[in-house]
């Protein structure tokens, strides 16, 4: 017996169809929308902008006129990736290591970001992050906690301080959240980046709430969050295994992903269309945290099927 199972899964198949459709009509009526020209001349701060999606979104800002704030540990990369956008003398490189302790990003980090900014921070793309590939009950805590230090507590004070400073100087502010479908739905083998991303969402949807108080005195503040499948990054060769050391290699999924690019071109299209949630893959993987709300009992045997089958490099 299944229990009403075959009426819960024709139910889910029909929501499936009907969300993929809407999905489909909003991406067409944002195409050709003309209005990225509310990009220039904004001060945009993208955290973890010397590779992948990070520097992605940097050409992409900057080819709409806004001025960059690159942002990461490797200065030498990042000033790299400045040089390879347009007009690079007017974007600038802000060294940031968001494994640093709470007080360091919320003090002198924070501060340096604002005065590189020159007291106004238009955007705040909180794109930095590390995976993780590992069986749960063979992962060190030492993963656990590395991974939810980059992953969210960095981030976290990083957000809350120029937030903070962006009250105090009256001036609008976005923030984007790029988390992952992960932090929508876990999967296997992911466990400790899965965790650190529910986090990352749950921080920034509070935040969304939380703001929008602010804007009683006629300011916007707005928060975008972005849950990707797979992107072609180096993320999984830079991810920790369960003894935090180096993945060292690119997965399947990862490789045959979307490009950063078209990833990029996707954000700027939410923010254009004042979205408050983009999610970006394939329509059966976009659609697995509705099948997890409405099915999880068919999510968690997929998930199972997976565990069993797939191993953690799948």
């Amino acid at each position: 017996k299944n229990n009403g199972n075959d009426g819960n899964f024709a139910l889910v198949a029909a929501s499936l169809a009907a969300w993929a459709s809407r999905r489909r009509r909003g991406r067409r009526r944002r195409r050709g929308s003309g209005l990225r020209r509310i990009l220039s001349g904004k001060t945009v701060l993208v955290t973890g902008a010397s590779s992948g999606l990070g520097e992605a979104l940097a050409a992409a800002f900057a080819r709409q006129g806004a001025r960059l704030l690159l942002a990461g540990r490797d200065v030498d990369k990042l000033k790299a990736t400045q040089q390879r956008l347009s007009e690079p003398a007017r974007h600038a490189v802000v060294q940031l290591d968001l494994a640093a302790s709470d007080g360091e990003l919320s003090g002198d980090a924070a501060s340096r970001v604002w005065a590189a900014a020159g007291g106004r921070l238009d955007l705040l793309i909180n794109n930095a992050g590390q995976s993780y590939r590992g069986e749960i009950v063979e992962t060190e805590m030492g993963v656990h906690r590395r991974l939810m230090q980059v992953n969210y507590f960095g981030h976290v004070a990083l957000t809350t301080a120029l937030c903070r400073k962006a009250i105090e100087a009256g001036c609008d502010l976005t923030v984007v959240g790029i988390s992952s479908l992960q932090g929508l739905v876990s999967q296997p083998y992911r466990s400790a980046y899965a965790a650190s991303k529910h986090a990352f969402q749950a921080f920034h949807d509070g935040l969304r709430a939380e703001l929008s108080r602010h804007e009683k005195s006629g300011k916007v503040y707005r928060v975008l969050t972005v849950s990707p499948a797979y992107i072609r990054t180096g993320l999984s060769a830079n991810a920790l295994t369960a003894s935090g050391a180096a993945y060292a290699k690119t997965d399947y999924a990862t490789a045959s992903g979307m490009t950063p690019e078209a990833a990029a071109e996707a954000v700027l299209d939410a923010l254009e269309s004042d979205s408050s949630e983009l999610l970006l893959g394939p329509w059966h993987l976009r659609a697995a945290p509705l099948l997890r709300r409405l099915a999880p009992w068919l999510m968690f045997k997929i998930m199972a099927k997976r565990a069993s089958s797939g191993g953690v490099t799948k």
